[in-house]
């Protein structure tokens, strides 16, 4: 028995709660036994246009309108759809083109390229994809739509009961601008991915596997080395402790919060003084942790250039990054403190500080935050009070906890994940 796929896209809701380039792209629904249609992945887009790259490395975002489906003679499903630019408007470098892609299972998916409207390989299909549009609207008077939001109504196709299964069980991935909104019938669990810091390689290795996925994430990012060579303080402390060019039987300092003499001979010895190094350098300010992190650096023999696997983005990797439609961007504070363990002021300019960084690089709005570290100890209200201040809608902790309509905005729990297999991850 065939069940009813519904392809569509949605109408753009301002550029903050459902900017072009999401509204502009394929969204999946159901048809459920009352005749009302259903969303899959929560009415957010399953496929995006790629964007087009410029001679000088910066990008054209894209995508699409008017998508239509059809089974190919090897099986899989096809897609020709109109190209537009990500702000909806028409696409001048695909006039009398058509956007094609291919998908095995409405899951992954493949683009192709452009093709010519002229083209006879696709004649057959060209033919089609115009008489559907010219059918939706009769066709679109058969379903209820009244659940899904801004819906576009673009195609029905039909599919296996295996291939609806299948989707449903997949399409739990969301967006974290939806975690806090969605109320769910069955109790499959859904969850959306953070990615915290700013590692370069979030845009290297991760987004090239999302955009493969059609998987949305967001990217927190600590601001302070952003477009520099040098890691995190959390990252030097490490490599300067367990990773010395100059072997040194102990490290002395005579400070007024860093005093003492600690022995780093042995490993037990080196993770006993990281453990007060790390501690003391979440809980001060900027200024006076930039000079102890050089101190240790300087006695490691270590320069400030860090190593290239765990370099912060550049501000033009960082904006690429910020025009995928599958990534948004949070704040995580200039140089990655404890925010409760700070004075107003400091709270203040750290928070202020990456918002407005953020802003500068990518033209967005900046409506999420992740606290760095994430306890309970490691923000108060006051932190809350000037996220409140500055246009931070929700803000997300480390609490290992489940997020329920109780859940306060700006305590959202999160899992915190390792390098797991596949099999300890299922666990």
């Amino acid at each position: 028995m065939s069940k009813e796929l519904i392809i569509y896209t949605r109408e753009a809701i301002d550029n903050i709660i459902y900017d072009p380039r999401l509204a502009y792209s394929i969204h999946l629904a159901y048809v459920d036994d009352n005749n009302v249609v259903k969303a899959f992945n929560h009415n957010s887009g399953v496929f995006f246009a790629k964007a087009t790259e410029n001679e000088d490395g910066s990008l054209n975002p894209k995508s699409l309108k008017d998508p239509y489906v059809f089974e190919t003679n090897s099986g899989i499903y096809g897609i020709l759809a109109t190209r537009i630019e990500g702000d909806g408007a028409d696409d001048t470098q695909s006039r009398e083109q058509l956007l094609y892609a291919e998908t095995e299972d409405f899951v992954h998916y493949i683009e192709k390229g452009l093709v010519s409207v002229k083209d006879t390989a696709f004649e057959n299909q060209i033919k089609a994809y115009f008489n559907e549009k010219a059918k939706r609207e009769q066709k679109s008077q058969s379903y209820d739509f009244s659940e899904i939001e801004g819906i576009v109504f673009a195609q029905v196709v039909k599919i296996s009961d295996s291939q609806m299964e299948y989707l449903k069980k997949r399409y739990r991935i969301i967006p974290l601008s939806d975690i806090c909104k969605e109320t769910f019938e069955d109790s499959t669990p859904n969850f959306a991915i953070t990615f915290d810091d700013g590692y370069s390689d979030v845009f290297y290795e991760a987004l090239p596997i999302l955009e493969e996925f059609n998987i949305p994430a967001t990217a927190f990012i600590t601001t302070g080395n952003v477009g520099t060579v040098n890691e995190n303080w959390t990252d030097n402390i490490i490599r300067a402790i367990f990773e010395p060019q100059s072997k040194r039987d102990y490290f002395e300092c005579q400070d007024d919060e860093l005093t003492g003499r600690w022995r780093t001979g042995t490993l037990e010895e080196k993770t006993a003084f990281y453990r007060k190094v790390n501690y003391l350098f979440r809980h001060i300010g900027a200024q006076k942790r930039y000079r102890y992190e050089t101190m240790l650096l300087e006695w490691a023999g270590l320069s400030q250039e860090g190593r290239k696997d765990r370099r912060i983005l550049s501000s033009k990797e960082l904006k690429r990054l910020s025009e995928s439609p599958l990534i948004s961007i949070g704040a995580h504070c200039v140089t990655h403190p404890s925010l409760g363990s700070l004075t107003d002021e400091e709270q203040e300019a750290e928070i202020v500080g990456c918002i407005e960084t953020l802003r500068d690089i990518t033209n967005l709005d900046i409506k999420y935050m992740a606290y760095p570290f994430g306890s309970r100890s490691d923000y108060n209200g006051k932190t809350i009070e000037i996220l409140q201040k500055n246009g931070i809608d929700m803000a997300f902790t480390t609490l290992n906890e489940i997020i329920t309509d109780k859940t306060d905005p700006y305590q959202i729990p999160r899992n915190v994940m390792g390098n797991y297999s596949v099999d300890d991850f299922e666990k």
